[in-house]
């Protein structure tokens, strides 16, 4: 059954997609970690378009824009996305690809990880935005391509998985609290070949990882208020 199919049957009024997913950043993550969305990128909604020197130009410009407002960190990212759109003679749109979580949930979720780092329990939770596609990743260079081509957003990629187009499909649009969802999984690989050798392994501690933080939300009464 499918997630549209679930809230119609169901009446559902939260829905919350549970599992493994692949983690972005080795230093500041680690297999078992568990990641929430607050919102999900779908990176396969998107157009591929022929771009002259005008369109490269002000996609550069748009570029350089977002640098300035984040700040300096992004700048690799800059150059990067100058050299990708100097030589592709394409540009990729994503006209509306990002779609934002239930603001409930993510409250919900985002006062567990503050309870959960206060007290320093083996689960840790991160918040941000998934990356969610038919891709099946296994390439450091492909997950890193993609991200180039991606415009920085105000809310970090903290990693990717391939289902999450269900429960937004379920989701009412222009209404992200009816249904709630929400995306709850645990890093079981890095999307490189290394680490996904080992996803046979890993794979069953993230998905309890991320039940456990599900279930302790849930538990809790001043979540749910």
């Amino acid at each position: 059954m499918n997630a549209t199919s679930a809230r119609a049957e169901t009446g559902a009024t939260s829905l919350i997609l549970m599992g493994t997913a692949f983690g972005m950043n080795r230093v500041q993550q680690r297999i078992g970690d568990v990641l929430v969305s607050d919102s999900v990128f779908l990176y396969d909604d998107r157009h591929a378009v022929d771009a002259g020197d005008a369109a490269r130009l002000a996609s550069i410009l748009e570029a350089i824009g977002r640098v300035v407002d984040n700040g300096t960190s992004d700048r690799w990212t800059l150059v990067r996305r100058v050299r990708a759109f100097l030589g592709s003679g394409y540009a990729l749109r994503y006209p509306s690809a990002r779609r934002p979580a239930s603001g409930t949930c993510i409250e919900r979720f985002r006062r567990i990880a503050s309870e959960l780092e206060r007290t320093g329990e083996l689960e840790r939770v991160m918040i941000g935005t998934f990356l969610s596609g038919g891709a099946r990743i296994e390439s450091a260079r492909f997950l890193e391509d993609l991200i180039t081509s991606i415009l920085a957003m105000d809310s970090p990629i903290i990693g990717g998985e391939m289902e999450a187009i269900g429960v937004v499909s379920a989701s009412t649009p222009g209404d992200i609290d009816e249904p709630g969802w929400i995306v709850v999984k645990g890093i079981a690989d890095f999307a490189d070949a290394p680490s996904r050798a080992e996803i046979e392994t890993n794979r069953t501690g993230a998905a309890r990882s991320s039940a456990r933080v599900v279930l302790r939300a849930l538990q809790v009464p001043a979540i749910l208020d």
